[in-house]
């Protein structure tokens, strides 16, 4: 806001300085009541006991899940990863059935739209830069054929509802084209399809330069780009060694989580004694 300011020439405002900060787990433990529901809450059990001394009860489904996680596919490079989403971009569109392809930017999105494009594919995008057209296009997402782009955060939370149409050609198929840190966002965006008992499918598409592979596993990466076939595809039994790094690198946020909120207990209890000494 300075920078405005100053291109502007208006009077700099001064820089403003926290004077307190509190951690989320602190705050929300000063509440009376504390509940909340998730499809996702799984696995992350020890992290609500520790933090906010909740426990979690899992809700049986009151229908039948009828969503199919199709085998994940790996790439050698970004390029061929991109190539083979928008083939099978094109496929679902082709026997009418809606898809949602979900990126882990912005930048992720344009770039799988312009693929879109160049093979004449119609799509609409959700990455946030389209507030006002967001309800419309999540209205449209779920008509036969129709093919929408979303980040991770724009996508979150979104019921998309398909047709009867749509429904007979197998439903929602959501397209998931980077694995995140965290399990529980792929879960979030793999159950957009299927829900309520309805029919739906998921894929998982990776690369070796997925920043998942490349920043937490490189040698894993090589052996990737080694492996692959003429078109850029690897056929390795590699899944199991990517929940593995995935797995590693919650622990290790959730190790971070943890310090943070004992070092907070400790000094909070290092400023009560200080007031209570006044």
């Amino acid at each position: 806001h300075q920078a405005v300011e100053a291109k502007e020439g208006l009077p700099i405002t001064a820089e403003k300085l926290p004077l307190a900060q509190i951690t989320r787990q602190r705050f929300f433990r000063m509440y009376d009541g504390l509940c909340g529901m998730t499809g996702t809450a799984t696995g992350s059990e020890a992290e609500f006991a520790t933090f906010y001394g909740l426990s979690v009860v899992p809700i049986p489904l009151r229908k039948p899940s009828q969503r199919r996680i199709l085998p994940a596919r790996y790439f050698a490079s970004d390029n061929a990863k991109w190539e083979a989403i928008a083939k099978a971009v094109r496929d679902c569109h082709e026997r009418g059935q809606p898809v949602l392809v979900g990126t882990q930017t912005i930048s992720s999105s344009e770039r799988l739209s312009n693929c879109l494009r160049k093979v004449g594919l119609e799509h609409q995008l959700l990455n946030g830069c389209q507030s006002a057209e967001e309800a419309e296009i999540i209205a449209r997402a779920g008509e036969p054929g129709t093919v929408t782009i979303a980040t991770n955060m724009a996508g979150r939370g979104t019921d998309i509802k398909p047709s009867p149409e749509s429904l007979a050609a197998g439903g929602l198929h959501v397209i998931v084209t980077e694995r995140q840190d965290s399990s529980r966002v792929d879960r979030q965006l793999v159950g957009r399809s299927a829900r309520q008992g309805e029919p739906g499918s998921a894929q998982f598409f990776l690369s070796a330069e997925d920043d998942l592979i490349d920043r937490h596993q490189p040698r894993l990466g090589r052996v990737m780009q080694k492996s692959a076939d003429s078109q850029g595809e690897v056929f390795l039994a590699i899944t199991s060694m990517v929940d593995r790094i995935q797995k590693r690198i919650e622990q290790a946020q959730y190790q971070q989580r943890r310090d943070l909120f004992r070092y907070d207990q400790y000094r909070e209890g290092v400023l009560g004694q200080i007031h209570g000494s006044d």
